[in-house]
């Protein structure tokens, strides 16, 4: 009787067993991956496309974020207390890197000079201009747009004197609601309008 109960356990352990296995493999084929994201230069209209000035060089950086937002995930605003971090909409590259280099892809065709370079700046390259900023705030929420401020400062590249500081806020339409992509590309018009005023004051010289 014993020899026999065993022998009959045998196929219902392998029954289970093999159940196991296709839950283990139903696991992992529903895994969800991760999707990554880079922002993009954003044109300039014609009318702010300057004329070609070679003798210009400028230099962008540092920039510097905010802890909330020196992270790979995406971060959404749900409230004004309460934010919320997408695990699987991720940065493709450290965002203060990302932003710097992108604006400084704006800058280069509203200044007319391909001499935009981002920190750390080559030390053959004599900078006429520096541009640091600081990111106050950049996030979407419920409202469906996006809100970018930042605190920039310019510096003359010679004698680092401080040329002045401005606080600009921008604001940019999300076409979907938690929508990554909206959220990437509104970042991405957003700094293409920073470039814009930027070139406006580094046009302008020294003069506030």
């Amino acid at each position: 009787m014993s020899h026999r109960s065993q022998a009959d356990r045998l196929p219902v352990l392998g029954r289970l067993a093999a159940l196991a296995l296709l839950v283990s493999l139903a696991g992992c084929g529903s895994t969800r991956s991760s999707r990554f994201y880079v922002l993009t230069p954003h044109p300039p209209t014609t009318a702010a496309r300057a004329a070609a000035n070679d003798q210009l060089a400028l230099g962008i950086g540092p920039v510097a974020l905010p802890l909330l937002l020196d992270r790979p995930q995406l971060v959404w605003r749900l409230s004004a207390s309460e934010r919320s971090l997408s695990e699987y909409s991720r940065w493709a590259e450290p965002l203060d890197a990302n932003m710097a280099r992108v604006l400084a892809e704006n800058l280069a065709p509203r200044l007319g000079t391909e001499r935009v370079f981002v920190d750390p700046f080559p030390a053959s390259v004599p900078l006429d201009y520096r541009v640091s900023l600081d990111i106050v705030r950049c996030d979407a929420g419920p409202s469906g747009d996006l809100v970018l401020a930042v605190r920039w400062s310019l510096f003359d590249g010679t004698s680092r004197e401080h040329l002045g500081t401005r606080l600009t806020t921008l604001s940019e339409p999300l076409s979907g609601s938690q929508d990554p992509g909206a959220l990437v590309a509104a970042m991405s018009r957003a700094l293409g309008e920073l470039a814009d005023e930027i070139a406006i004051r580094i046009a302008g010289g020294s003069s506030s």
